[in-house]
């Protein structure tokens, strides 16, 4: 299991136990450099995720996700920054006012 670091959170229908596209959870790991992205879509029975490359990322479906919710700036980190540390993703995510939520996957 990696330890990930939450950008996004989001959950438009909270009090729906199971939805396939309610909910959304993005995090960044630097412990996995060809997949540092885990992108998890709807919840309960109706949610499934995935383990994205920074070019996977790049794909119109996923892209639209981090744009609606102005959190394109991870990607552009990652790009810039194939190699980057634990710190160094900490600073980035800081930098954004975005706060420090790790979740093990």
């Amino acid at each position: 299991m990696d330890k990930y670091y939450i950008i996004l959170d989001k959950d438009d229908e909270p009090e729906l136990a199971n939805s396939s596209n309610a909910a959304v959870v993005i995090a960044v790991t630097h412990e996995d450099r060809n997949t540092p992205i885990i992108f998890i879509e709807g919840k309960g029975k109706g949610g499934e995720g995935t383990c994205l490359s920074i070019t996977s990322a790049y794909k119109k479906y996923f892209l639209d996700k981090f744009k609606e919710n102005n959190i394109e700036w991870i990607l552009t980190f990652i790009s810039s920054n194939p190699k980057f540390t634990e710190i160094e993703l900490e600073r980035e995510i800081l930098s954004h006012n975005f706060p420090l939520i790790i979740r093990t996957y």
